[in-house]
């Protein structure tokens, strides 16, 4: 298990910080710090709430491009809210646009062109 969390914190940037106090990271590391606990975990399936909210571009970026690496070698699902309609279109494979808790819009970015949803997401059903 070591081995394991080791590795983990390598891959998400934090190995340096093995020893340091999750308090005195910054708000950047922790969330990096609560994705590779996720990771540890080795779940089939990640449900993640806005994990790179407040959080900066650089940051924000090496985040998902771990999640989507975590996808493809290990053939984790993942469910996951974003308010980014561009990171979710860049970056999902089936994306739900919600409106008022309901699902008003799917979109498959392997079925569909980047122009077609970009009109989808802009228009859902129904309106």
């Amino acid at each position: 298990m070591k081995n394991l969390v080791c590795e983990t914190l390598s891959c998400v940037g934090l190995k340096k910080e093995i020893h340091s106090n999750f308090m005195e990271l910054s708000e950047g590391q922790k969330r990096l710090c609560i994705l590779a606990r996720s990771l540890v975990a080795e779940a089939r399936l990640l449900i993640m709430d806005e994990p790179d909210a407040s959080l900066d571009f650089g940051i924000r970026n090496h985040m998902i491009q771990i999640i989507k690496k975590r996808v493809a070698e290990k053939k984790t699902g993942v469910l996951l809210t974003l308010h980014d309609t561009d990171m979710a279109l860049s970056n999902c494979d089936e994306i739900y646009l919600m409106k008022e808790g309901r699902i008003v819009n799917r979109i498959s970015s392997k079925e569909e062109s980047l122009s077609n949803m970009e009109q989808r997401q802009r228009k859902p059903k129904g309106n």
